[in-house]
């Protein structure tokens, strides 16, 4: 589907395939396997100032990656993006630190198991984006397929 897409309209589109999808199989399966529950005990508050603060890292830093290609890491606006994400990064391990119900407790990363496997997992994750980005490029640039020629699998056979 995404290469006909590439093919007959804009890489662009094919973000759009996964959002009706996923919406239908989250609203089937959060109805059936779900249930409504209230905990009265619960005194937490929502760490607002926490949120915002990880909002501003990721934005940031989002931008400047995906900006940095096209209008290069000197350039004012990704400069600015990144000095964002930093300091929103800086804002929230701050926040989390000494709020009362943080988002993020920090101190689980102290548990070794914990910390272990969220570094695998980062690297796992890192290698399969890579791998991810990676095929495509070969497949279309490398070996000259079409968008629609290339998926994967007609690589192996």
């Amino acid at each position: 589907m995404g290469g006909y897409l590439i093919s007959a309209a804009s890489w662009r589109w094919i973000f759009f395939i996964n959002v009706p999808f996923a919406a239908a199989v989250v609203v089937a399966l959060g109805a059936r396997l779900v249930p409504e529950s209230r905990d009265l005990i619960v005194t937490g508050k929502i760490d607002h100032a926490g949120a915002l603060a990880a909002v501003v890292f990721l934005t940031g830093i989002t931008f400047a990656f995906i900006e940095a290609p096209t209008l290069g890491w000197s350039s004012s606006a990704v400069l600015t993006m990144t000095l964002a994400g930093v300091a929103g990064l800086a804002a929230f391990l701050a926040r989390e630190r000494r709020a009362a119900a943080p988002m993020l407790p920090l101190s689980i990363f102290r548990e070794r198991q914990f910390a272990a496997t969220n570094a695998v997992t980062f690297i796992v994750y890192a290698a399969l984006a890579g791998a991810t980005f990676l095929l495509p490029v070969v497949l279309q640039v490398v070996s000259g397929y079409s968008p629609l020629a290339s998926p994967g699998w007609r690589c192996c056979r």
